[in-house]
Order: structure tokens, then C-alpha cells, then sequence
């Protein structure tokens, strides 16, 4: 892997540490009367079913918009489009939507995560560039 690339990866990650930080204090705040690991839990499902899911589809935009939008969108994006896929999947296929909330969440940052190196870490190797304008 390439420094460029790298360096991107670590970037991206102290944002979500630093957002997952954030994230607990609110929670510490609304939850101020509950134990540190419940509220821990509530930061985590929260980070893995919405937040990281949204992130890494707003990643296809990395060159577009900067930092916190791309946390903001990401986040708006987790949490509208998850839900509606489970309601499609439930709607399909008459499942409970309850218990498979966690693969979809899974399916989304893979989809995230793919989109960005396809997109941006690929061409910054080989300078190709897919511009969506």
C-alpha cells in the first residue's frame, strides 16, 4: 500500500475516532443516570448501524467536500437509508426486519468501502480519474 493511500485511511479514521468521541459524550449527557457500558453499547450500535455505514458511502465524494460535511451527509444518509432498506427488504421478502439490521449495516460499508477504493484510492495509482459532474 502507498504512503498517499495510507495517509488517506488514517485521515479518514481519526475522523470517525474523534466523531465516535463526540458521539459518547453526547450520550453521556442524555444517558447521564446509566452505567459507562451501556452507554458504550448504545455509542457502538449506533456507530456500526448507522454512522459508519453512511460515512462509507459518502466517501465516494472524498474530493468533492471536505471533512465534516462528508460526516454530516454520511450521517444523514445512515440513517435515512438503512431503515428504508430494511422496510424494502421486509416488503419483498415478508422477514422480520429485526434480525437482519446487522447485515445490511455490513452490506453497506462494504458497498462504501469498494465505491472508495474503486474510485479514489485506484486513481490516485493509476491517475484515472471518474469524474461525476
Amino acid at each position: 500500500m502507498k504512503k498517499e493511500n495510507k495517509k488517506i485511511i488514517l485521515d479518514e479514521l481519526k475522523m470517525l475516532g474523534i466523531a465516535l468521541l463526540l458521539f459518547y459524550a453526547f450520550f453521556q449527557i442524555h444517558y447521564h443516570k446509566e452505567n459507562f457500558f451501556v452507554v458504550l453499547k448504545m455509542v457502538f450500535a449506533h456507530f456500526y448501524l448507522f454512522i459508519i455505514p453512511g460515512y462509507s458511502l459518502s466517501l465516494i465524494f472524498y474530493e468533492k467536500i471536505n471533512k465534516i460535511e462528508r460526516l454530516i451527509i454520511g450521517v444523514g444518509i445512515g440513517y435515512g437509508l438503512q431503515p428504508f432498506l430494511l422496510y424494502l427488504i421486509n416488503a419483498i421478502v415478508k422477514v422480520n426486519i429485526m434480525k437482519y439490521n446487522v447485515f445490511v449495516s455490513a452490506a453497506m460499508i462494504l458497498l462504501g468501502l469498494w465505491l472508495f477504493n474503486r474510485s479514489v484510492l485506484k486513481e490516485k495509482i493509476s491517475g484515472f480519474s471518474l469524474d461525476i459532474e
